[in-house]
Parts: structure tokens; sequence; C-alpha cells
């Protein structure tokens, strides 16, 4: 164990000395940058804001685009749910999922209706749901 040890030692001098210092210099401040460059990529992914989502319905709620064509959010909403594949519709930027699809309404209604979570905008918007 000794000897390897030694004989690494031996090597690893060998190497450091067979290099030139600016070969060394340029190696690890070209590693720290990009040490650097990676920590705030993925902490810009982990922090970016929620009205970064792309899909058209994130960015007519973000941009208001929706009230050139409805008088108000409760109207825009039905469009959506009327023209969704799976009366499903999922605003990103809310953190919310509308649905419209009946057996999904249906297990929601006869189980109990306030564990399932709605969000300040839903809870707004459909407060004659809940009371009581």
């Amino acid at each position: 164990m000794v000897a390897y040890a030694t004989t690494s030692y031996v090597a690893a001098q060998a190497l450091a000395s067979s290099l030139q210092p600016q070969v060394v210099a340029a190696v690890f401040f070209t590693s720290a940058a990009c040490t650097v460059a990676l920590a705030v990529l993925l902490a810009s992914l982990r922090l970016r804001p929620p009205w970064w989502c792309a899909c058209a319905v994130c960015e007519a709620y973000v941009t208001a685009s929706w009230t050139a064509e409805f008088d108000n959010l409760c109207d825009w909403y039905a469009h959506l749910l009327s023209r969704a594949p799976g009366r499903t519709v999922h605003v990103h930027v809310l953190g919310n999922v509308l649905t419209a699809n009946p057996p999904t309404v249906d297990h929601m209604l006869r189980g109990r209706f306030d564990n399932y979570p709605k969000g300040a905008p839903i809870d707004v918007a459909c407060s004659w749901c809940t009371r009581r």
C-alpha cells in the first residue's frame, strides 16, 4: 500500500512538473468558469418565473388577449373547456386545472368537494359552489 501511494505521488509530481504553469492555470479557471456557469443555469431553471410557459392558454391569460373576445374570465374558461378534447384545461401560470369532464366532476361531487384544492382564483370564481 505504501509503495503504491509513493508511486502515485511520484507520478503526480512528474505530471505536475511536466505541465507549464499557464496550462494548469487555464485548466483551473476553465473548470471554475464552467462550474459557475452550470450553477447559474440550474438556479435560473429552478427560479424561472411562472409566466415563462409558452402554451397558448397561458400566453392569453398573461397578456389578457382573451378580453378581446370575451367579457369575463368565466366565459373564456367555458370557451376553453368546450374546445378541449378531454374537457380539461391546465392553466400553468395559475397552477390550476379546470375540468368539465363529466366522470371527473361526478367523482369530485360525490366525494368531499372541499378535499380538492381549487386555488384562490378558482375559489373566487366558484364561491357560490361552496356556500353552506
